[in-house]
């Protein structure tokens, strides 16, 4: 990142002027004459632009990649998505059989607003058609927020029910998690890398936004344990024709349900940024903590050969537990930012 310090100059009649960098001005193709846009951000920090250059990236990048390397492709998919890039050109060596179909698949499930709009057994063409603006920040989160918890809720649902396909739909729904998780950190990107302005996305500055990754990820990862949990009791399932085991069955759904009802609580917390009674909730997650490391005992009593699975569901609710306690002190966070914001 280069950094120019310019003197403001006075040219009478209550105007300014500052001069903009030689460099620049030849790097962006503007000469004397041309016009450019300021763009006051919420922060008060001014951008300034070409006049008709599209604030949304235009990128074009071809990668080549191996056909017998079908995840390291995925990973670069990924990457150059969360990067920005609009078009991604993939030249595929030696493919192996269905490898652009089965990537084709996989963006169609993993990323949003993605097409492919070229295929052949050696090629693929990706076009983002989604507008990175259509949904600000704040609305991302909720709808990402939203998708966790339900997951969460249909667990202790199926459990009452014993009903394994709503498990099913809730290990298929992972993949709606990561596809706002991976949206979010896009549009961040963005913003960081000028394409995007922070008033676009509903944050008022880039400390804020950087925040707000955090707390993706975090709901990201509450997502993770949540299929975790429904993998885990499905392989239970599979084994008992039952989704939890008697000795403990109530005790784990109990404890299931206190966990989403604090995890709803931080979730509308995050939303507000109503901080007034964080330290109570957090108080109450630390007390739920220990009835959560209470059924590892408890759990001794499944079948030892099925007592692994067990004990990864009581890891993974404790693990979001953690995660939940860590929405609380993020909100914590963006509210101190906020606070800073407004008195500069």
């Amino acid at each position: 990142m280069s950094v120019y310090r310019r003197k403001i100059q006075s040219v009478g009649g209550g105007s300014y002027t500052v001069s903009l960098p030689k460099d620049w001005i030849r790097r962006v193709g503007l000469g004397k004459g041309s016009e450019v846009l300021m763009i006051v951000e919420p922060d008060n920090s001014l951008r300034i632009v070409p006049s008709g250059r599209n604030t949304h990236t235009e990128d074009n990048v071809t990668i080549k990649v191996s056909g017998s390397d079908f995840w390291h492709t995925v990973r670069l998919i990924v990457s150059y998505y969360m990067a920005g890039v609009n078009t991604l050109n993939i030249v595929v060596d030696r493919p192996e059989p269905s490898f652009t179909r089965e990537l084709r698949e996989f963006v169609s499930r993993r990323l949003m607003g993605v097409e492919v709009v070229e295929e052949s057994s050696h090629q693929l063409t990706l076009q983002s058609i989604v507008d990175t603006t259509a949904l600000t920040l704040p609305k991302s989160l909720n709808k990402l927020s939203k998708a966790v918890g339900y997951m969460l809720e249909d667990i202790a649902s199926a459990i009452e029910k014993n009903d394994s396909n709503t498990l099913l739909d809730v290990v298929a729904r992972d993949d709606i998690v990561d596809k706002f998780y991976v949206y979010i950190a896009r549009q961040l990107t963005l913003v960081l890398r000028g394409r995007l302005s922070l008033e676009n996305v509903g944050v008022g500055s880039l400390a804020e936004a950087s925040l707000y990754k955090m707390v993706a990820k975090i709901f990201e990862r509450i997502g993770d344990h949540a299929h975790n949990i429904a993998r885990s009791l499905l392989d239970y399932y599979k084994a008992t024709n039952t989704l939890a085991p008697t000795c403990i069955r109530e005790s784990l759904l109990n404890q299931l349900k206190n966990l989403i009802e604090r995890y709803w609580a931080a979730t509308k917390v995050v939303q507000t940024l109503d901080v007034e009674g964080v330290e109570s909730q957090i108080t109450s997650a630390e007390k739920l903590r220990e009835h959560i490391t209470r059924l590892y005992r408890e759990s001794l009593c499944v079948e030892p050969t099925l007592l692994g699975l067990m004990l990864r569901v009581v890891e993974s609710m404790k693990r979001i537990l953690d995660y939940t306690i860590d929405l609380l002190e993020s909100a914590l966070d963006i509210v101190a930012i906020k606070d800073l914001d407004g008195r500069a």
